[in-house]
């Protein structure tokens, strides 16, 4: 028989190829030439004979149609759906999936729900609805579910023992492809395979950019650059007064306003009045933008993090992405990958999972350990990633996972071989243990809940190195930069004799300075001699127009009262000359005062 639900009619006096049942039921009707009768059909059993059942008679009317009564009562048609489901103490061959065998004790060993939960949970079905058919099973495993790995119509594993006719059903359910509708038959759905990438992402999970730019607009930051450019313009124009020499450059200047601006101060306060008041109103709008920023950092820092919404985030996201190393995720990362053109997906799967160095796939203690070190999503079945994260995660680490579905939720089906006479009758048993409460009750029993985030679990999420390596690096360019402008003042100081400021340029590129050169290389007194004005070295000395020539004595010349005189003359000469310069210049700096 092609399948488990025939109906047959034949007109009433001729011979069909079924036994007719219910004869008796039937009346004979003159008015009627034509009647019809309608059997169903069926053969509960390959190794029973078919059974026919009248269900339905009809009479043939002019206009070439028929109209039906329905021939069975309330207690004959329970009878005979009884009859249907009935297989007589057949024996059914029914393979079943075991992936752990080696941790594998039995079918309900609550112990290990983590490990073959698909066939654990499917298998009761299957138990209960053999039961209700009256039938054994003969169970035995097998390790895969069978693809059709070669694209010649040809499936291994299962899937090829249905292909060949060498079972009756499976034990566990199986999701339903296009290619597989050709080989099985699907009877009743049970529970849903649901697979999605599990990541944690805390409310500190953003980029160097969000983080350190995002408390103010691009806006702010413009105009904040602009007023402090303004404010060191201010600042220098208000400390070159006409009533004082004593002035800050623009370097100084600028180092002021970064240093109000970062809350450091200045090491210089302007002498005038209109300077100071610069410095104070720079104080002032540095204390505001200094306590925004901070506030906002801090906000970014504990504030609750926010998900990926698609796919494509996803993709654009910093996340590394791995995958379950089950056969169906292979299988299906290969169909995204063959569409043309290729999907999000598809891209996710090559640009993050197909180019790491490491394994792409991997066992899913190991996927979830890694989603724990944050930066890193798991494509997983979820019921084995929840048990997983259960039993390793705080409640804070909770609180920051997420999850995002990449492949719609399959179902699990319960299939049998194609054109099973027992399809109808198994479907009925699965969708009555369906409404019992059945299905339901295994699924409480077997199925891990998602992890929830309990109340005040959160808690403050610490700053690690993480936070703070954009400033670790703007610390190192700061560096750096320092190293060059240091390297090039002391070739500078080298090459024009300037004094160096530290003692490091001598140790860095060694040699003296070219002044230090010049003053060794002077003529040293001898005992006895008397320098000039020129060789003299004071702090003002003046031109060479008004210096006179010293006497210098004999080198055999005995110290003495002349020699000290001769001394004191010098200085004092030189002393004076220094006092009568400085006289004249203030003399010519007071008619401008009096303005």
């Amino acid at each position: 028989m092609s399948d488990s639900d025939v109906l047959w009619v034949q007109a009433r006096g001729a011979r069909g190829s079924g036994t007719a049942a219910n004869d008796s039921s039937t009346d004979s009707n003159d008015a009627c030439p034509s009647q019809l009768q309608g059997f169903v059909m069926f053969r509960s059993s390959l190794a029973r004979e078919i059974q026919a059942y009248l269900a339905a008679v009809g009479c043939a009317n002019a206009a070439g149609g028929a109209e039906w009564r329905w021939a069975l009562s309330l207690e004959e048609e329970k009878a005979v759906q009884g009859r249907r489901g009935d297989l007589q103490n057949a024996t059914l061959r029914s393979p079943i999936i075991i992936n752990f065998p080696e941790l594998y004790t039995f079918i309900d060993d609550l112990r290990e729900r983590k490990r073959d939960y698909r066939p654990k949970t499917n298998f009761p079905v299957v138990r209960v609805m053999a039961e209700q058919a009256n039938a054994h099973m003969l169970v035995f495993q097998r390790w895969d579910y069978g693809y059709n790995r070669d694209a010649n119509g040809m499936f291994d594993g299962l899937m090829g023992e249905l292909q060949r006719f060498e079972c009756d059903l499976l034990s566990t359910a199986v999701y339903v492809t296009d290619e597989r509708l050709y080989v099985l038959d699907s009877v009743a759905e049970t529970f849903p395979l649901r697979t999605g990438v599990i990541y944690r992402m805390s409310g500190s999970s953003h980029s160097a950019a969000d983080l350190y730019l995002r408390p103010f607009s691009r806006g702010v930051w413009l105009a904040t650059f602009a007023v402090s450019m303004v404010c060191v313009v201010q600042l220098v124009a208000s400390t070159r007064s006409w009533m004082t020499r004593i002035t800050l450059g623009w370097d100084e200047c600028l180092t002021s306003v970064i240093g109000a601006l970062c809350q450091q101060g200045a090491d210089r306060t302007p002498e005038t009045v209109s300077g100071r008041t610069v410095m104070v109103f720079v104080l002032l709008l540095s204390f505001f933008l200094f306590t925004s920023f901070s506030a906002f950092i801090v906000a970014l820092l504990q504030a609750p993090a926010r998900p990926l919404s698609s796919p494509r985030e996803l993709l654009a996201s910093p996340l590394k992405i791995g995958g379950m190393d089950v056969a169906f995720i292979h299988a299906w990362f290969r169909g995204e990958t063959s569409k043309i053109p290729r999907g999000v997906v598809g891209d996710i799967f090559v640009k993050k999972i197909k180019s790491h160095e490491r394994p792409a796939f991997l066992p899913v203690w190991e996927g979830i350990e890694l989603v724990r070190g944050r930066g890193y999503g798991y494509q997983a079945e979820l019921n084995e990633a929840y048990h997983e994260i259960q039993e390793k995660f705080t409640q804070s680490e909770k609180c920051d996972l997420f999850e995002m579905e990449l492949f719609p939720s399959e179902a699990q089906i319960i299939v049998t071989v194609e054109k099973s006479p027992y399809r109808e009758a198994f479907s009925r048993f699965v969708r009555w243990q369906r409404e019992l409460g059945h299905l339901d009750r295994i699924a409480k029993r077997w199925y891990a809940s998602r992890p929830r985030c309990e109340s005040g679990a959160r808690g403050l999420t610490p700053i690690g190195v993480r936070e703070v390596v954009p400033l670790l690096l703007l610390l190192t360019y700061g560096i750096a930069l320092s190293l060059l402008c240091l390297a090039v003042e002391c070739l500078t100081a080298r090459h024009q004799g300037k004094q160096p400021t530290r003692s490091l340029c001598l140790r860095l590129f060694g040699g003296r300075p070219r002044h230090l050169q010049q003053r060794e290389q002077r003529p040293r007194r001898a005992m006895g001699q008397q320098w000039t004005a020129d060789q003299v070295d004071w702090p003002w000395r003046p031109g060479p127009a008004s210096r006179k020539a010293a006497h210098v004595g004999d080198e055999d010349r005995e110290p003495g009262p002349a020699l000290l005189l001769e001394s004191h003359t010098l200085y004092w000469q030189t002393r004076g000359r220094a006092l009568g310069h400085f006289a004249r210049r203030a003399q010519e700096l007071q008619p401008h005062s009096r303005h």
